[in-house]
């Protein structure tokens, strides 16, 4: 298993409470935070599901920012309800 080292910022009483766990659990700090890291992302969605968009949501943002770039950034000044 590869592992990178990262630096994490505790308040004192998180460090206190980690510190106490992993010693209940007879295990070093650095595991206890990787099993408690891993369990998090194990109930958060992946970052593509959270991301993805439909294609024809970024199709039409596309298409309006184009339209936007062709008219000088200047938005159509219309009133929707003259229209039904």
């Amino acid at each position: 298993m590869g592992l990178q080292r990262v630096q994490v910022f505790l308040t004192q009483e998180q460090y206190r409470r980690l510190k106490g766990l992993a010693r209940q659990r007879g295990t070093s700090l650095s595991a206890l935070m990787r099993e408690l890291v891993a369990q998090s992302l194990a109930v958060e969605p992946q970052p593509a599901e959270v991301q993805a968009q439909p294609a024809w949501l970024e199709a039409s943002r596309a298409f309006g920012e184009r339209v936007l770039a062709r008219r000088g950034g200047q938005m159509l000044s219309t009133d929707a309800a003259q229209w039904l």
